[in-house]
């Protein structure tokens, strides 16, 4: 009987070496690249240019910090280093300002400020992704300098708007959104995320100019002719396929293959990733060495969570912010729900259950600053800002703007005491003017800027300026 036993065992050993196939090896890097070229317009791929225009704002802004450290110099109300975002507060000193000044002299003098002009004008922009496994090794230090750039420029057009130069601010402003497109175009999340925050810093920048300096009609179809041409962003869904694909890359390099379509969890490979990344140690004793991988999850299970994540991920993006709010699946509550067996599925999906809200975000400032600027045009032409909205089309507008977070109409008031004479907002995804109720001390408990996902709350895109003081 027990050699009967061993027979089958062999035997059945013996099989599965025999059919294995081992899967072939998927340059999951060339899929993310191809996903973010597929949601881009054809023409000159101006990447590079950024890279090189960010390269050179690294060194500028590296050399300045140096300059400044030599000095000793101590500034109140900056800090330590640079501060390129200072240049953006209420009342700047820019006395105070002068080494912020130099990185903006040093930009023009050193051809950044043409490459970026040169890459503003392409209408792609795909990062070099390297045909590497594990991608969690890839870099991305072109980002922080992207940043830097993005505030170097809207420095540059706050700067122009304060002198009347309508032409270099309209320049740093497309360039700014330029900025917040190219990154915000890729199929890698923080990429996105990265490219959202700048879009949002440009057009932040832009609704304070038009409060502090009104413009004219030629001005302002200047600026939504920018606008045009850099925005909107690819869907979000782009960025989430890449997340998939660099998921299903994590599997491939972390899990053996059996030649059948399954493995186990590679024990030491988690832990050159954990010392790589700083990420906690698998569950199970470790004196029990590589037999700890019996205890999680196979390859093709932990594939199957990860699928299914992401196919719910892509349901959720493609459904209303309202129907979201009451759909079934949750991505943060489906993370939190896996067990111990699947550690690599947690620390690899990751918490993206607002990301697509914050797309839905975004879609509102893009339009409340376009009605802003057709406000202003209007203003100029007639001398007074409208009553009501349906006055902007077909002139200034090409139809009255419907609130993307709820499909009803933004709210829009004339008020004495608002900037500009006027209220302009989103009733959130409630669609309930939840503000207005509310006595005028308290309507700023009643309105918030990042989350416009909460009952009772209406979302009011900042038009006012900050006066910051030395905590800056």
């Amino acid at each position: 009987m027990v050699a009967a036993i061993i027979l089958i065992v062999v035997v059945r050993w013996t099989y599965r070496i025999v059919t294995a196939t081992p899967a072939p090896v998927i340059d999951y890097a060339a899929k993310m690249r191809q996903i973010a070229a597929d949601h881009q317009p054809e023409g000159r791929d101006g990447w590079d240019l950024f890279v090189e225009a960010a390269t050179i704002t690294s060194f500028a802004v590296n050399e300045v910090n140096m300059e400044l450290a030599d000095a000793g110099l101590e500034r109140e109300g900056v800090g330590p280093g640079l501060d390129l975002g200072a240049g953006l507060d209420g009342s700047p000193d820019l006395e105070l300002l002068a080494p912020e000044l130099r990185v903006l002299a040093l930009l023009e003098e050193r051809g950044a400020i043409e490459l970026l002009e040169e890459a503003a004008a392409c209408p792609r922009a795909l990062r070099t992704i390297p045909s590497t496994s594990p991608m969690f090794n890839i870099m991305l230090p072109e980002l922080a300098a992207l940043r830097q750039l993005a505030e170097a420029r809207a420095f540059s057009m706050r700067l122009a708007a304060d002198d009347g130069d309508e032409a270099a601010r309209l320049a740093a402003f497309e360039q700014t959104l330029a900025l917040g497109r190219a990154p915000g175009s890729q199929a890698i999340l923080i990429d996105r995320l990265v490219g959202m925050a700048t879009v949002q810093f440009a057009l932040a920048e832009l609704r304070f100019e038009l409060v502090e300096h009104p413009i004219d009609e030629a001005t302002g179809r200047a600026l939504l002719d920018a606008m045009d041409r850099q925005l909107p962003l690819p869907p979000v869904t782009v960025a989430l396929e890449g997340e998939h694909c660099f998921a299903l890359d994590m599997v491939q390099w972390g899990f053996s293959d059996d030649g059948h379509g399954d493995g186990r969890i590679d024990m030491e490979k988690l832990a050159q990733f954990g010392k790589q990344t700083g990420a906690p140690p698998p569950p199970g004793p470790s004196i029990f060495g590589r037999a700890r991988s019996l205890i999680h999850a196979g390859r093709a299970e932990t594939t199957q969570v990860i699928d299914e994540f992401y196919a719910g991920i892509a349901e959720l993006a493609e459904m209303t912010p309202a129907d979201r709010r009451v759909a079934a699946f949750d991505p943060n509550t489906f993370v939190a729900q896996l067990g111990y067996r699947h550690w690599m599925a947690k620390v690899f999906l990751p918490a993206i259950g607002k990301v697509v809200d914050m797309d839905d975000v975004l879609d509102v400032q893009v339009l409340v600053t376009r009605t802003l600027i057709a406000l202003e045009m209007y203003r100029h032409r007639h001398g007074e800002v409208p009553a009501t909205l349906d006055a902007l089309v077909p002139e200034f507008l090409p139809e009255v703007p419907a609130d993307p977070l709820h499909g009803g109409p933004l709210v829009y008031r004339l008020a004495a005491d608002a900037p500009g004479g006027f209220e302009l907002y989103s009733t959130g995804v409630d669609g309930v003017d939840d503000s207005s109720k509310a006595p005028p001390d308290a309507r700023d408990a009643m309105r918030i800027q990042g989350d416009a996902f909460e009952d009772g709350r209406d979302f009011l895109p900042e038009r006012r300026r900050k006066f910051v003081g030395p905590d800056r």
